[in-house]
């Protein structure tokens, strides 16, 4: 980290001397780590999984770097009165085989790996990334014991009253699970649910782009049409992002109902351009009140490096 500018009185975070800045960064007020400073970052850098910056195309094939000094000199030009400490947060150190330019730069290594499955031109390339024979072997062992329970289907509804319908039921299983950790139901909040709601009918015109689509596993025989599983997944590129998934515990908890899914979700996304595949789940810090992760969302990820 370096100094930069001026130190700001305790009034730093006046909101009509620090405006949100239109070039992607925004000056934080105090800071609780570091009353008296103002800070600037990535807009809601501390909930993205990654940051890139942006380069332009020539900089970036070249495959340069910073110059730290006459960086930091910028710097301190273009937030004079605006902030002390630059925090750019939650670079990758290599994006899609390139490093990053900010490479160079002094940085800490954050304790919290990103994680993310490249998808390989055949699913069965893509599980060899991971312990395939034992995966297999798990996977034969949940279909078996899902078949026993009355069978199953994975399906991702086309229309939209059946997306929101799922969001909605997805709610119910994360209160419900919430509920029984003792913690708050982040999704509780009207506003949060509203902007979920409204990623769903967010899609181009081929619908191969999308800001969020629900996916499930439903099951059959005595527990039928009742959903085991369920995740919510956005496409961005050639990208896919799972925001987050749910289980209903009282239903054939023995299977791994969660874990079946993502299988049936990856190996049903192959053959369709993606590239690869991001966990957000897995990507947060485990370490934050009420963020607790599953085992089974990182064992199907690569991790990598990113800055602190």
């Amino acid at each position: 980290m370096r100094r930069l500018g001026e130190r700001f009185p305790a009034a730093a975070g006046d909101p009509q001397r620090h405006p949100r800045r239109p070039d992607g960064f925004h000056s934080a007020g105090r800071n609780r780590q570091v009353p008296g400073l103002a800070i600037a970052k990535f807009i809601a850098a501390d909930h993205s999984n990654i940051n890139t910056g942006l380069f332009s195309e020539g900089f970036a094939e070249s495959g340069g770097t910073i110059d730290t000094g006459k960086f930091a000199g910028q710097l301190q030009q273009a937030l004079k009165g605006r902030a002390d400490l630059l925090l750019l947060q939650n670079i990758p150190l290599e994006w899609r085989g390139r490093e990053s330019p900010l490479k160079g730069l002094p940085m800490v290594q954050n304790q919290n790996h990103a994680y993310q499955l490249p998808f390989l031109p055949a699913f069965e390339d893509t599980l060899k990334q991971l312990n395939a024979k034992n995966r297999r072997k798990k996977f034969r062992v949940q279909s078996k014991r899902l078949e026993a329970a009355g069978g199953f289907e994975y399906v991702v509804p086309e229309t939209s009253e059946e997306q929101h319908g799922l969001l909605d039921i997805f709610f119910r299983l994360k209160s419900a699970r919430f509920a029984s950790l003792g913690l708050p139901d982040v999704f509780a909040d009207r506003e949060t649910q509203a902007f979920l709601h409204g990623l769903l009918d967010k899609l181009d015109d081929s619908k191969q782009y999308f800001g969020l689509q629900m996916h499930v596993l439903r099951l059959k025989g005595a527990h039928e049409g009742k959903i085991a599983a369920i995740s919510g997944i956005s496409r961005k590129g050639d990208h896919i992002i799972c925001q987050f998934g749910a289980i209903d515990e009282e239903l054939v908890a023995d299977t791994s109902p969660g874990e079946f899914l993502y299988w049936q979700t990856i190996s049903g996304l192959h053959g369709k351009e993606s590239r690869f595949l991001i966990l957000a789940s897995a990507t947060r810090p485990t370490s934050a009140p009420g963020r607790r992760s599953r085992p089974h969302t990182t064992t199907w990820c690569c991790r990598f490096r990113r800055s602190v």
